[in-house]
């Protein structure tokens, strides 16, 4: 329709929109930490194993590993996010290890009883950032008058130093994995008579033990331990679980278990 009075004027040059400015690496991280934005420039693997703290905590024990082909040192920042909102945070630097190891990082993170989001950010040397966002229950396994923590496994290193496996990778050359459960007394109650851990190792899927080790918890302060060390040597490299059965007397309370990989 033409309408009498009215000119209409059209502009022939156009202007682009200027390209958004790259992110910095520390706003990548605070992205990954403060809204769980996910990013993929470093690759990690990343596990948790829970264990009573002090003051009716829970301790989350955040295992992370990153591949020797990353270029470090590593920045590692992780956050744990509550039910609302509320949000921990830290950062860790992580040196280039010897002998092209894999990067690994173990970190306690004593939390209340309750759900949360536990994020990791990763920047590697050149400012590359990876992340990773976990949900996890901050508590622990019920056995009657017990409660448990997660199955840990470690090793100890040259130094005679334990070194807590949160991953299931057994790292090259360990011939001796040390598996333990931590055991605590629910308030105002007793231990169980006649308590015993039973220690099993099967190959992945399979339904028989390949071994088992029976262990009478000892005592230290209020806390029952059960642990042993499972030679590795002779299996070959392939997936293995360990689980940990709780008994007392004929009684079955409970049972914990976690996979390993030998590579």
């Amino acid at each position: 329709m033409v309408r009498s009075g009215v000119v209409v004027h059209v502009n022939h040059n156009a202007m682009l929109a200027a390209p958004a400015a790259e992110e910095s690496a520390a706003e990548k991280v605070a992205a990954a930490i403060k809204r769980g934005k996910p990013l993929y420039a470093v690759p990690m693997r990343v596990a948790i194993a829970r264990r009573r703290a002090a003051g009716n905590q829970v301790e989350l024990g955040v295992g992370i590993e990153v591949p020797s082909s990353v270029t470090g040192p590593l920045s590692v920042t992780i956050g744990v996010m509550d039910a609302d909102g509320g949000l921990k945070q830290g950062t860790r630097v992580v040196p280039v290890p010897g002998g092209n190891a894999d990067y690994r990082l173990t970190v306690p993170m004593p939390v209340a009883l309750g759900k949360y989001r536990v994020r990791l950010a990763v920047q590697d040397a050149g400012g590359a950032v990876g992340s990773v966002e976990t949900p996890v229950d901050a508590e622990l396994t019920a056995m009657g008058a017990l409660t448990a923590s997660d199955l840990l496994t470690w090793w100890k290193d040259a130094a005679g130093h334990p070194q807590f496996l949160a991953l299931d990778d057994v790292p090259p050359g360990i011939n001796n994995l040390n598996a333990g459960l931590e055991l605590y007394r629910v308030s105002g109650a007793s231990a169980p008579a006649d308590l015993k851990v039973t220690l099993a190792l099967f190959a992945f899927g399979a339904a028989q033990p390949m071994a088992e080790i029976a262990v009478v918890p000892r005592q230290e302060g209020d806390v029952l331990r059960a642990e042993s060390s499972l030679p590795l040597a002779a299996l070959p490299p392939g997936a293995y679980v360990i689980r940990a059965t709780v008994s007392a007397g004929p009684e079955r309370l409970g049972s914990v278990s976690a996979t390993i990989r030998k590579r």
